[in-house]
């Protein structure tokens, strides 16, 4: 999977059980423009807010739709991105997109060419974040 380098703003709770966060929401700036992604397993430190940290995110969909627009970006839960690349792992198509300058990875049964772009309704999750690794900063 591809690690994206963003600046973490901020960390919101989400389901609060026993006191404790069960889940929670991970605000992320990248290039002029910022999104709301899902930490369904908490993995992001509180101490990241404010900080630059690498993410590897994916997509969990709901529907996905070839459009004839070349709009990339995020517009509430509805992601328009382009496939970048394409392997196939377990009976799964990985896409890998391009929405707005981050690299997101979404998993599906049906196959979308190279260069489509898409319009897909569901959530970006979390998958993975570390602290940013400078070396790596020119090949994402």
């Amino acid at each position: 999977m591809v690690f994206n380098t963003v600046r973490v703003a901020r960390i919101e709770p989400g389901v609060m059980i026993e006191g404790a966060a069960n889940d929670q929401w991970v605000h992320i700036e990248f290039g002029g423009a910022t999104a709301k992604v899902f930490d369904p397993d908490v993995i992001a430190p509180r101490y990241a807010s404010g900080e630059l940290h690498e993410v590897k995110l994916c997509l969990n969909v709901n529907s996905v739709e070839p459009c004839n627009s070349r709009a990339l970006g995020i517009a509430g839960n509805r992601y328009y991105g382009r496939v970048i690349s394409i392997s196939k792992r377990d009976g799964m198509f990985e896409h890998l997109l391009d929405i707005n300058g981050l690299r997101v990875h979404m998993a599906e049964m049906e196959q979308y060419p190279v260069g489509t772009h898409l319009s897909i309704q569901g959530r970006l999750d979390l998958e993975d974040i570390q602290l940013p690794n400078p070396s790596v900063w020119d090949t994402i």
